[in-house]
């Protein structure tokens, strides 16, 4: 798979930046408190990430999007923002079973 290239933070929508920063005041601590742990993965250990299914199952549940689609679709613009990664920085955000980490753990 080749790299995952982000654009530059300038360059980011001023939508998904204010989708970030709300994101980032009011729901970030409360989401760390309840899905990112230490995992294993690939014979590999992470210390305070999450899958991408567990964020947006949590989405879903705390009413913050309707939908699985829309939870993978917050996800997206969160990277964008970097306000999550992929564990290795080479992927974009996924429903699925991949770690990813909140940039400032």
């Amino acid at each position: 798979m080749p790299p995952f290239n982000l654009k530059p933070l300038d360059q980011v929508s001023p939508e998904t930046i204010k989708v970030c920063r709300k994101f980032d005041e009011k729901y970030k601590s409360r989401c760390i408190e309840s899905i990112v742990s230490s995992q294993r993965f690939h014979h590999k250990f992470y210390l305070n990430v999450f899958k991408g299914t567990e964020f947006v199952s949590w989405l879903v549940k705390k009413k913050l999007v309707r939908n699985r689609k829309q939870g993978e679709e917050l996800g997206k613009r969160l990277v964008e923002g970097r306000i999550i990664s992929h564990v290795s920085k080479k992927r974009d955000f996924y429903d699925s079973f991949h770690l990813y980490k909140f940039e400032s753990l």
